[in-house]
């Protein structure tokens, strides 16, 4: 299995970081809705050709109302951030894994009644079949577009209750987000691997990368005293 971690504008990275990142790979946010992330892109510049990097979108109506929930509006400002980065032009030597993928994860509208009034609003217009097919079309134009494979991100409550376990989860890879507790040593990476997601169909759903904590600590980053998120891929899950 092959370590790495994953980074958004949350991070504060430099090139001299990654120059000393023992990681197998990196995937940066590049966008949010219908928005570049900047730093993102910045993270991404500074890590190609240097170590491998992927790169995620976050899926998200931000908070200018739902308008801004379009796929493929949302995967054009996805393509457009990739294709700016350079990634595409350095390896990514996981060849039977994609680099490219798609965030789908609980949003919050605040805790104000306003914005749950307005989260409320937004599960009502968009059930499990709506966010489906919201993420066929997502995937469907980022391969179009750049030619690439892209997966899915996400954990096991979305699954169950935005998706309902549906079966067409099947045809996409999953990156999966399961914390487990790794505690003081914030260095650990924990033993086995975790158990695949049951589909409506009864297929199981496995991940090729798993994000086991948000908390983990890599003595590149911040010289070990910072908190990052640490994955581990799993090339023995992988189908060519």
């Amino acid at each position: 299995m092959i370590l790495g971690s994953d980074v958004s504008g949350w991070q504060s990275v430099d090139g001299a970081d990654y120059a000393a990142s023992t990681d197998g790979f990196v995937i940066c946010k590049l966008s949010q809705g219908e928005r570049v992330s900047k730093k993102g892109l910045r993270h991404a510049t500074k890590a190609a050709g240097v170590v491998p990097v992927g790169a995620y979108h976050f899926a998200s109506p931000l908070r200018r109302g739902l308008r801004t929930w379009r796929p493929t509006q949302q995967a054009d400002t996805f393509c457009a951030a990739v294709t700016k980065s350079g990634i595409l032009a350095h390896d990514w030597p996981h060849v039977d894994v994609p680099r490219l993928w798609l965030d789908m994860e609980w949003i919050s509208f605040g805790k104000t009644p306003e914005g749950k009034a307005r989260g409320k609003a937004f599960r009502r217009q968009f059930r499990p079949s709506e966010v489906m097919r919201w993420t066929r079309a997502f995937v469907a134009r980022v391969q179009d577009v750049l030619g690439e494979r892209c997966g899915i991100y996400t954990g096991r409550s979305y699954t169950k209750y935005r998706y309902q376990n549906a079966s067409e989860l099947g045809l996409y890879d999953l990156w999966l987000a399961a914390y487990v507790d790794v505690g003081k040593d914030r260095t650990r990476v924990p033993d086995g691997w975790p158990e695949p997601i049951r589909l409506a169909n009864g297929d199981s759903w496995d991940p090729l990368i798993w994000q086991f904590t948000g908390r983990g600590s890599a003595s590149w980053y911040r010289k070990g005293k910072g908190r990052i998120d640490r994955n581990l891929l799993n090339l023995d899950k992988a189908v060519s």
